[in-house]
């Protein structure tokens, strides 16, 4: 009776089985459902670029300014205090003008109002986009973006979008391009949305959807060759993403929206 007692306790090799079985499908269920979730945020980047372009394009076409650089925003939406100075500040609508040359620019120092950061709150105050944005770099650096605060962010986690006037001659990390007006998107730093937020897979379907598919060609650019793509130099325009590598290594740039 002992004995029969004991073996009832313990499991048997079937129920070890059923049980481990029943493990390996709640883990891989989960790695499944985390995949499509990144599938399905991947997808929402080319929809948002989307949007902010058609909510550009719309901004330039009712007030005759590019949204960050309108010389009247402050007769709509009343004005902060300190635009020009350290320490702005503002409630609600008020912003700030910009200077009219078409050109997206930085704030001039760190926490300063900018072009660049009040693109987003033109945007916003003309019913364009959703969210309320400070107008401002963040404390850090004349280019800090920070999601949510002067930037939107994506449905990719810890990545964003910012914008501003961009070119390069070229170098180890960056393809050379001419001066544009650029959306760039990538995880936020004190220098932008500048760190890596897809891996090279990723980034090349998002090209592949809205341009070519070639990192260095069309008005979809990788902002970080070096562990992007196979370029050799930053004039490499034939070069490819590197579709093997599974690290997030990439962000990226889209020109042209304001054509």
């Amino acid at each position: 009776m002992k004995h029969h007692a004991t073996l009832r306790q313990g499991f048997s090799l079937v129920e070890i089985s059923v049980v481990l079985i029943i493990i390996a499908l709640v883990v891989g269920g989960i790695m499944t459902g985390k995949h499509l979730l990144r599938a399905s945020q991947i997808r929402s980047v080319a929809t948002e670029y989307q949007l902010y372009r058609s909510a550009s394009q719309q901004f330039i076409e009712t007030y005759k300014a590019h949204p960050g650089d309108f010389t009247q925003a402050t007769d709509y939406w009343g004005s902060m205090t300190n635009c020009t100075g350290a320490s702005p500040s503002g409630t609600g609508t008020q912003t700030c003008n910009g200077n009219g040359s078409r050109m997206i620019e930085l704030p001039s120092a760190a926490g300063r109002v900018g072009e660049s950061f009040t693109f987003w709150q033109h945007l916003s105050n003309a019913g364009l986009i959703t969210g309320r944005f400070t107008g401002k770099a963040g404390p850090g650096n004349l280019q800090e973006a920070i999601l949510e605060v002067n930037i939107p962010d994506s449905k990719v986690t810890d990545a964003g979008w910012h914008v501003r006037l961009y070119g390069n001659a070229g170098d180890t990390t960056h393809f050379a391009t001419q001066n544009d007006n650029l959306f760039m998107y990538g995880r936020p730093t004190i220098y932008g949305t500048s760190w890596p937020a897809l891996t090279p897979k990723e980034a090349w379907s998002i090209d592949t959807k809205l341009d070519d598919g070639l990192p260095g060609q069309g008005f979809v650019i990788a902002y970080l060759r070096d562990t992007c793509t196979n370029s050799t130099s930053a004039t490499d325009y034939a070069s490819t993403y590197l579709l093997s590598e599974t690290d997030v290594a990439c962000a990226l740039q889209f020109t042209g929206w304001d054509k």
